[in-house]
């Protein structure tokens, strides 16, 4: 079986200083946001997901059976070929060609994927910040071909808050608070909290 398939993504991207020219801290607050959205993206878009198919899942292939490529009665009729790569009666159940029918049956989706985020860093001294950013993910792929057991990721989202001082620019001292959202495909859901602080020292 050789098929293609085509994926491509885009972002949108902004920053911006709405108080620039402010004397103080104030004026080095920062409004940023980001949006992206494609079609079979997988890795180009954090936590995309590329083609989805049914591919070398278990098939139910008439006049034969539940075919699984990897295991079972017929996964050796599947995967039958001599060394010259030319069919041998092995391959054939009740007539049928059983690599062949199977792949007649499998199924194909190109999945849609939509991600954003928006933050904003607020300076309260000179050498004190904050941000707040919200974020999320939706995966949107087809539970026919997948099954409603999937353990993909239909969405993610998280927002955080936290603070940092910099007592001299090459040190830090933060503290952030988290929580994150997710729901699988089965729409199973989670929740995650965090609390984290740190010290870091830049060379």
């Amino acid at each position: 079986m050789d098929r293609k398939y085509a994926g491509f993504a885009g972002t949108i991207s902004g920053d911006a200083r709405p108080f620039s020219g402010t004397p103080g801290p104030l004026g080095k607050d920062d409004l940023g946001y980001k949006f992206m959205a494609g079609v079979e993206s997988a890795g180009q878009i954090a936590n995309g997901v590329g083609i989805v198919t049914n591919f070398g899942a278990p098939i139910n292939v008439p006049g034969v059976g539940l075919v699984n490529p990897l295991s079972g009665p017929f996964s050796a009729a599947w995967n039958a070929r001599d060394s010259t790569q030319s069919l041998p009666n092995s391959a054939i159940i009740n007539g049928i060609n059983v690599r062949h029918a199977y792949d007649l049956l499998v199924k194909t989706h190109s999945p849609n994927t939509f991600s954003g985020a928006v933050w904003y860093q607020h300076w309260w001294t000179e050498n004190m910040r904050s941000t707040l950013e919200l974020s999320g993910i939706w995966n949107a792929m087809n539970t026919n071909i997948l099954g409603q057991g999937s353990a993909l990721n239909k969405q993610l989202s998280i927002t955080y808050a936290n603070i940092f001082w910099s007592p001299v620019a090459f040190i830090d001292f933060g503290f952030e608070y988290a929580w994150g959202h997710r729901i699988t495909l089965a729409n199973f859901k989670g929740d995650a909290y965090t609390l984290q602080g740190e010290m870091r020292v830049r060379f």
